[in-house]
């Protein structure tokens, strides 16, 4: 069932996190790929690829999200996006 269309540019911090809470537990992992964010994006929410670009990019630059590459089972190599840590991690040289 699609969703109400998104206002990409006016989300808050905890909207961005809802949207992609809601993608991670519906693919079932902790990151996915972004290809799939993208297209899940666009098929509930009805949202253009650059506005699902523009979503993903707002939420990495607020620090609600991190995009990284990971070794996905059945996909391979990819890029893939995660919610940021709600901590800090102590990097330890």
């Amino acid at each position: 069932m699609k969703r109400a269309k998104l206002d990409v540019d006016s989300l808050s911090d905890d909207e961005l996190r809802e949207v992609i809470s809601d993608a991670l537990r519906r693919y079932g992992g902790d990151c996915m790929p972004l290809r799939e964010f993208v297209d899940f994006l666009r098929r509930e929410y009805g949202l253009s690829r650059e506005e699902a670009s523009r979503l993903w990019f707002r939420a990495v630059k607020r620090k609600v999200a991190s995009v990284g590459i990971a070794l996905v089972e059945g996909v391979g190599l990819c890029t893939v996006i995660r919610l940021a840590e709600e901590e800090p991690v102590d990097v330890i040289y």
